[in-house]
């Protein structure tokens, strides 16, 4: 996230929450994206996808894949990444018999994913390392 940062990459721009008001609204979108995601990856498209395939090893793991895919424009690194939280997630709700698990984990990593992202910004901005927000151009 830091070296994101201090290189300006220019997708860092949409990621970051910087005011208060934006950083309520992603706490908000984290939330909603754990309970969702969860459902449905987890809890419809890995069953539906097990019992197409006839093994939940092989359900479990295309719908990790696809998962990475639905997150690529967070680029090709985060995406392989987001494939191995995916499976973590799944291995949850295995061990777990409930989403709730996977849920939790997922919007807490989101929240503190954003606002940690948001804090590095502040303070390279701060630095005079990272333009005003109010100016994209990098």
């Amino acid at each position: 996230w830091r070296r994101a940062i201090l290189t300006r990459k220019p997708h860092v721009y949409f990621f970051i929450p910087s005011s208060p008001a934006e950083r309520g609204w992603w706490i908000v979108v984290s939330v909603l994206a754990g309970l969702s995601e969860e459902i449905t990856w987890r809890g419809v498209q890995t069953p539906l996808l097990a019992g197409l395939m006839g093994s939940v090893w092989a359900g479990g793991l295309v719908c990790a894949v696809m998962f990475g895919a639905g997150h690529a424009t967070q680029g090709l690194k985060s995406s392989s990444l987001i494939v191995l939280f995916a499976l973590g997630f799944q291995g949850l709700v295995w061990l777990s018999d409930s989403l709730v698990p996977a849920m939790a984990v997922h919007l807490l990593y989101d929240v503190t994913a954003g606002l940690t992202y948001g804090r590095f910004a502040r303070q390279m901005r701060s630095r005079d390392y990272f333009p005003e927000k109010s100016s994209p151009g990098f």
